[in-house]
C-alpha cells in the first residue's frame, strides 16, 4: 500500500543578488507532494564538495519555513551548489536540482590600536583595515571625527568617544567595527611669582598642581632638593631659571620658573610704625629665605627688644604689645649657614 507519493523538493534562496560571506544566506522551503506529508528535508549546502560538514537535517519541515547557513568568510567571489533531499518516509527521497549561490566577500575588519592622546594634541588619522584588501569605500561617525577619519582632541575635549567605521564592498557587503578614542585632560598648574632668595638661603617652591597620575620633572637639577616632586627646596648657588615638566597621563605641560639670588638682604635702616599703612614694619627683603638663621634687636642700653628664628614676621617696633619709643636700636643678625653675620642700626620714627 502507498501512503504517500514523491514529494518535489523546491526552495528559494531569498535576495540570492545581495549575499554576503559575513551574513547567514536564508532559504525558503516550498516543497510540495502529491499526497501523504513531507516528514523529513535534508539541505546540502557545499554539494560541490559532497555536503560531508554542511547536512543539515529537519525532522519537522512545513512548508514556508526558513533556514539559514553562514558560508565560511572569504575574499573572493565564491559559487556553492546547494541541494534538497525532501523524504515522503524514512528512506524514500526526492533531490533537487543543484542551485548555485554566488557569496560575495566581505571585509574582515581589524581596529590598529589608538593610544590615548591629550587634548592639547593635533589631529591624528585612524586606521582600520580590510584584511581581505576588497574594493569598496568606508566612512567613520563620532565625536572629533571626520567621515574620512580625522580625530582632533581639541575638538572632541577629555573623555572617552566611541567611534563607528563602516566599509561597504562595491557588491554591496558591508562590516562595521566600533572602537573607542581616549583623550586625557590637561593638567592645570598655578605658579606663585618668582622667587627671590639670599646666597646660602633657601626656600621651598608653592606650586599647585590638579590631574590625574601626575609626574614631574625639574630641569635643572642643581640646587633642588629634588627634581621630581612639585615643591622642592630651592637653594641655587646663582639665579636660576628652572623648566618644570608635569605630565598627567599622556599630556605634558612645560613652565619656565625664574628663582633669583642676591648677595645679601636689602635692610631698611628706618621705618614708621604708626599705622598709616606704609613702612609700619621693618620689612628685610628675601631675609626669611635664611631659614636657619635668627635676628635679635636690642635698645641703646643692649637690652634684648626682639629676637626670631627665622625672621618670618616682620617686626612691627612693639615690645610685649606695647609700642617703643622712637630712636635707634641695633640689631644682629645670623645667617647660621656658613655666611657672615650682619650688624647695623634701625630708627624708628613715627
Amino acid at each position: 500500500m502507498i501512503s504517500a507519493s514523491n514529494p518535489n523538493p523546491i526552495f528559494e534562496v531569498k535576495n540570492p543578488t545581495s549575499l554576503c560571506a559575513n551574513v547567514e544566506v536564508s532559504f525558503e522551503n516550498k516543497s510540495t507532494i502529491g499526497f501523504g506529508s513531507i516528514n523529513k528535508i535534508e539541505w546540502i549546502f557545499d554539494y560541490q564538495l559532497g555536503g560531508t560538514n554542511t547536512v543539515v537535517t529537519d525532522n519537522s519541515p512545513t512548508l514556508g519555513k526558513i533556514y539559514t547557513h553562514k558560508y565560511p568568510s572569504v575574499a573572493i567571489k565564491t559559487d556553492y551548489l546547494v541541494v534538497m533531499r525532501a523524504y515522503s518516509g524514512q528512506v524514500c527521497f526526492t533531490q533537487s536540482a543543484p542551485v548555485t549561490v554566488t557569496v560575495y566577500p566581505a571585509p574582515s575588519l581589524k581596529v590598529n590600536a589608538v593610544d590615548p592622546v591629550c587634548e592639547s594634541d593635533d589631529p591624528i588619522q585612524l586606521s582600520v583595515e580590510d584584511e581581505h584588501q576588497v574594493s569598496g569605500s568606508y566612512v567613520y561617525s563620532g565625536t572629533g571625527v571626520s567621515s574620512t577619519g580625522i580625530f582632533s582632541p581639541r575638538i572632541s575635549g577629555p573623555g572617552s568617544f566611541n567611534i563607528k567605521y563602516v566599509y561597504t564592498t562595491n557588491n554591496g557587503c558591508t562590516e562595521e567595527k566600533n572602537f573607542s578614542v581616549t583623550v586625557n585632560k590637561l593638567p592645570t598648574i598655578a605658579l606663585p611669582a618668582p622667587v627671590d632668595i639670599l646666597l646660602g638661603g633657601k626656600k621651598q617652591l608653592e606650586i599647585r598642581a590638579t590631574g590625574a597620575s601626575l609626574k614631574y620633572k625639574w630641569s635643572p637639577s642643581a640646587g633642588l632638593s629634588a627634581d621630581n616632586v612639585l615643591n622642592p627646596i630651592a637653594s641655587p648657588e646663582k639665579t636660576t631659571r628652572y623648566t618644570l615638566t608635569v605630565t598627567s597621563n599622556s599630556c605634558e605641560l612645560v613652565y619656565d620658573y625664574v628663582v633669583t639670588v642676591h648677595d645679601q638682604p636689602l635692610i631698611p635702616n628706618v621705618f614708621s610704625p604708626n599705622g598709616d599703612g606704609k613702612n609700619d614694619t621693618w620689612n628685610i627683603k628675601y631675609l626669611e629665605s635664611f631659614t636657619d638663621g635668627n635676628i635679635t634687636i636690642f635698645n641703646r642700653y643692649g637690652q634684648k627688644i626682639f629676637e626670631a628664628s627665622p625672621y618670618n614676621t616682620p617686626w612691627d617696633g612693639r615690645l610685649n604689645g606695647a609700642d617703643l619709643p622712637i630712636g635707634v636700636y641695633y640689631y644682629i643678625i645670623e645667617p647660621n649657614n656658613g655666611k657672615k653675620k650682619y650688624t647695623g642700626s634701625v630708627t624708628i620714627l613715627r
